[in-house]
């Protein structure tokens, strides 16, 4: 990859000769709003089933995974650059590809990157002590849809925005009846019925988990992001 990549994801792959037993995830990082991990397996080919040792017939697999969990239509066009890295930096093993995520196609990369007896033979140069290094270089061409998350501090009132308080386990929530009531019929009640809580500027919920409730206000909210 000759232009410098938007992000690199750095994986080190310990007891690589124990891959058999099932695949191995990086750590996520986020880019343009978009959760980006690797997956690393190894490959099994069909020929293992016609002669020969097993090993002869097994390759190393890494893909590039973004698992946008996000209902909006969204897509990702990415140039993808995996590296096995080599003590001999001449010798890395690399494969590149381009590749276009969606929600119906989220991983991108290479089934075959390299042969398993080749990975695991100390004196190829890229096992150390039972681990791999692998690197993917990732550069981005074009995104569109998706949504840009900024939380929002619930703990706070905004002017205009906030006009009841809710208080789940002790913590209080200012938040907008409007925005609740056109979500959930149950707010709606409570918060423009003919409850006790219509005129109530505070109100305690009961048997509400704070996370879980956390987590329904981020989905129902709007987007905090400036236009």
């Amino acid at each position: 990859m000759s232009v410098e990549p938007d992000f690199v994801i750095h994986m080190e792959v310990d007891e690589v000769s124990k891959l058999h037993e099932g695949e191995r995830f990086s750590e996520v990082i986020y880019f343009k709003d978009l959760p980006w991990k690797l997956l690393v397996d190894h490959f099994r080919k069909l020929a293992v089933f016609l002669n020969g040792p097993e090993d002869e017939y097994r390759e190393l697999s890494v893909h590039l995974n973004c698992a946008n969990e996000s209902e909006t239509t969204w897509s990702c066009e990415a140039s993808i650059d995996i590296v096995i890295i080599n003590e001999k930096a001449e010798n890395n093993r690399e494969e590149s590809s381009k590749h276009k995520f969606d929600s119906a196609n989220t991983a991108g990369g290479c089934g075959d990157l390299i042969a398993w007896n080749d990975l695991i033979d100390p004196e190829k140069g890229f096992v150390k002590d039972d681990s791999v290094t692998i690197e993917a270089r990732v550069i981005i061409n074009k995104a569109t849809g998706g949504r840009k998350m900024n939380p929002i501090d619930y703990t706070k009132p905004v002017f205009g925005h906030s006009n009841v308080i809710l208080k789940v386990e002790g913590a209080k929530f200012h938040v907008s009846k409007e925005i609740l009531s056109i979500h959930s019929p149950v707010f709606s009640s409570k918060l423009f019925g003919d409850f006790v809580e219509k005129n109530k500027e505070e109100i305690e919920l009961e048997d509400v988990d704070f996370e879980e409730f956390e987590e329904l206000l981020n989905m129902i909210y709007p987007t905090m992001m400036d236009v």
